[in-house]
């Protein structure tokens, strides 16, 4: 028996770009899945860290920073997925 496995590209709802005091980069980026990736770094070049998150892991900031980030046709669904996993 063989099982054919696609691998889906995750699609991207929403991307939040900011720069914090002192020229330091903090992006989020939220997932379809509803997985969130966090970059952030020491200055505006590159980032030094990188960590997954979950939708549990993100202050109220992020969560609105990420659903005013997200495209008018994906607000609704970016809502849906922010609600979904505080439940």
């Amino acid at each position: 028996m063989f099982i054919n496995v696609q691998f889906m590209e995750k699609r991207i709802l929403a991307h939040a770009q900011k720069i914090r005091s002192n020229l330091f980069d903090d992006h989020y980026t939220l997932y379809q899945d509803g997985s969130v990736l966090h970059e952030y770094g020491k200055n505006i070049q590159g980032f030094d860290f990188t960590e997954h998150l979950s939708i549990r892991d993100l202050s109220p900031e992020v969560k609105v920073r990420l659903y005013d980030a997200a495209k008018e046709e994906d607000k609704e669904e970016v809502k849906k997925v922010l609600i979904m996993w505080v439940i």
